[in-house]
């Protein structure tokens, strides 16, 4: 028996607004917001390599921020500056990662239904 086959349609306008507004944000909420084909958008290396390099870039800036607030950092204020650009740049290569990977299974799944 077969599976009947749902509509790809544009990204919701929330999307739109939040890519404009916050690109990161926006992509993040295209690819896990999306219930139907979220499994489709998770199977892409794009969008797993994305993920991971932004999971990878904040882990030390997140480390020592909470690391401060515990009062296990030797500085109860800490200036991360290392950490902190790593944390920008790894942002600025997942939210490339993650826009090719959401566009690229975005048109497969517009490609597949057509």
């Amino acid at each position: 028996m077969r599976e009947p086959r749902t509509s790809v349609g544009w990204p919701n306008v929330l999307v739109f607004i939040l890519c404009f507004l916050a690109l990161p944000l926006g992509l993040l909420v295209w690819v896990l917001g999306n219930g139907t084909q979220r499994a489709a958008y998770l199977r892409s290396w794009w969008v797993r390599a994305g993920l991971a390099i932004l999971l990878l870039g904040a882990t030390p800036l997140v480390a020592i921020i909470l690391a401060a607030n515990v009062g296990l950092w030797p500085d109860p204020n800490p200036n991360p500056v290392g950490p902190g650009m790593l944390f920008f740049f790894a942002g600025v290569l997942a939210t490339a990662c993650l826009g090719i990977g959401a566009v690229w299974v975005w048109w497969d799944l517009r490609r597949a239904v057509a």
